[in-house]
């Protein structure tokens, strides 16, 4: 049996890249004294955030157009 595929949600596609942008700029508000005490550096939370953030739906879309399961 063969599974037609369905293009994908733009608006659910811009909710989540709102949100996102939204939940990263928070954490970096938030964090970036903390950061700046702990590791010297003021931006590490927020590229720790921005690699998880971008890299986990960049490999769902990978397994999206591939098929993978």
């Amino acid at each position: 049996m063969l599974i037609d595929k369905k293009s994908p949600d733009l608006w659910l596609f811009v909710t989540v890249i709102i949100l996102l942008a939204i939940g990263i700029s928070m954490v970096f508000s938030s964090s970036y004294i903390m950061a700046y005490k702990w590791y010297g550096d003021s931006y590490y939370f927020f590229k720790k955030t921005i690699n998880l953030c971008y890299n986990s739906p960049g490999s769902i879309f990978l397994c999206y157009v591939y098929g993978l399961s």
